[in-house]
């Protein structure tokens, strides 16, 4: 190895250190701003007021939030991925003002009429609905798949954590009796929002980037194109997201509905902490892959080597969290205070599972599939999930309450899996696919 090259090693090292300590940031603010809200929000309200919140943000932030991102946060990485801000400004401009524009459409022509429709419909305040549809907004305004593409994480994380700080402080402060339930989807809403402005005003102020005129016809091809993501992104709704709904319509408790939202929220601050490990990887399983069309056995390979890790990363968390919250929960307010404790806790245990089926279904899946020109079949798997999903979780909900809920959460990642998994081997044995992944190579 000559002295160049070493050099170039080094910095690539230190760019992806730098790119991953940006990731954990990122995550760690979304990861620890419902670990810390949340359960002090349901021991100031009670579980009727914070069964209101949970299943507005179910409703709202989350249905909401899904049509807004529709597949940009794939397509947009798979476009700029490998690119230059110096010497591809001009194109990389275009697809910013592309994916601007076309989220900006979707807000305005879907989501307010549905804004529109729910506050009519619905008994919840309408408070509770417009803080929380700041957050589909603030997807309008930040360009997460363009750091993640160009592989330059850093701004966001200082965006994404500044907006994020001052939520504990405001919620302690402004929530402080039942009748104040309503103020927390306003604070959380509006600090989301400015995050999101901010990252926006980084690219054009500091990257250079421009905005550019974009035809209606422009955006009616980026909507067609990436309709299949789409559709798969809101199939995962039904199997992620749409428990706490369908707890409430079997008849469940707000204390059902409380504690299982509670856990919920526990398994998805895990997911956002593994998260930086699967946006790190993700550039690199579409570069790995560039050469293939088709999803194939090597394929399976080379993006469970990139898997691999990331898994064991997980079993790690996994146990220190379970230690710790055995040794300490007692010693913590937060935790000791909150109603219904132990059965939130072995809800969470089992739903953890379901995140070791979610990473491999993000790697093998999100960054394999669509990027393998499978992004028809992923979509159709998706959405099989999803209503395997419904269908379960109505008849487990009704038989055992929330812990049915939680088994169908497991159930639904991990029959997803299965059909994923399928696309590349078809059940047929993979010979060294374990023992290729313990080889990893050192750059990854």
């Amino acid at each position: 190895m000559t002295m160049e090259e070493r050099r170039r090693r080094i910095a690539l090292r230190k760019k992806d250190a730098g790119n991953l300590l940006a990731l954990v940031c990122i995550q760690a603010s979304n990861a620890g701003l419902p670990l810390l809200v949340y359960p002090y929000v349901l021991h100031v309200v009670g579980a009727k007021h914070y069964a209101e919140i949970a299943l507005a943000e179910a409703t709202m932030s989350t249905i909401a939030g899904t049509i807004v991102l529709y597949g940009f946060d794939v397509e947009g990485v798979t476009r700029v991925a490998g690119l230059d801000v110096e010497n591809d400004r001009t194109f990389i401009s275009r697809v910013f003002s592309e994916i601007f524009v076309s989220r900006a459409v979707l807000f305005f022509c879907l989501i307010l009429p549905l804004l529109t429709a729910t506050v009519l419909l619905s008994s919840q305040p309408p408070t509770i609905l417009l803080g929380w549809m700041l957050i589909p907004l603030s997807f309008v305004f930040q360009p997460t798949w363009l750091f993640q593409g160009l592989e330059t994480n850093v701004p966001l994380a200082i965006c994404t954590v500044a907006s994020r700080l001052p939520a504990v402080p405001l919620i302690i402060a402004l929530v402080r009796s039942p009748s104040d339930y309503q103020r927390m989807p306003l604070i959380i809403g509006g600090l989301y929002l400015t995050g999101g402005i901010a990252s926006f005003c980084y690219c054009l102020w500091v990257l250079g980037l421009r905005m550019s005129w974009v035809p209606a016809r422009r955006v009616t091809e980026l909507l067609a194109s990436g309709k299949e993501i789409f559709f798969g992104n809101a199939s995962v709704v039904l199997y992620r997201d749409m428990n706490v709904i369908l707890i409430k319509l079997v008849g469940g408790t707000g204390i059902e509905i409380a504690s299982y939202s509670i856990a919920e929220k526990v398994v998805k601050s895990i997911q956002a902490v593994m998260r930086p490990l699967n946006q790190l990887y993700f550039p690199r399983a579409i570069k790995a892959t560039r050469n293939m069309s088709s999803p194939n056995r090597q394929a399976l390979k080379i993006i469970f080597r990139l898997t691999w890790p990331q898994l064991l990363s997980l079993a790690a968390i996994a146990i220190f969290l379970g230690f710790s919250f055995i040794v300490f929960w007692e010693r913590i307010p937060a935790f000791r205070n909150v109603p219904n404790i132990w059965s939130i806790g072995v809800l969470v245990s089992l739903m953890i599972v379901s995140v070791f089926f979610g990473i491999t279904n993000f790697m093998l899946g999100t960054a394999g599939l669509n990027h393998l020109n499978e992004r028809f079949y992923y979509f159709k798997s998706i959405f099989a999930a999803g209503v395997f999903s419904v269908l379960l979780c109505l008849l487990l909900v009704s038989l055992y309450g929330q812990v049915g809920a939680a088994i169908t959460f497991v159930a639904a990642e991990g029959f997803l899996t299965v059909l994923v998994v399928r696309k590349y081997i078809h059940f047929k044995g993979v010979r060294g696919l374990v023992e290729g992944a313990q080889k990893t190579p050192s750059s990854f």
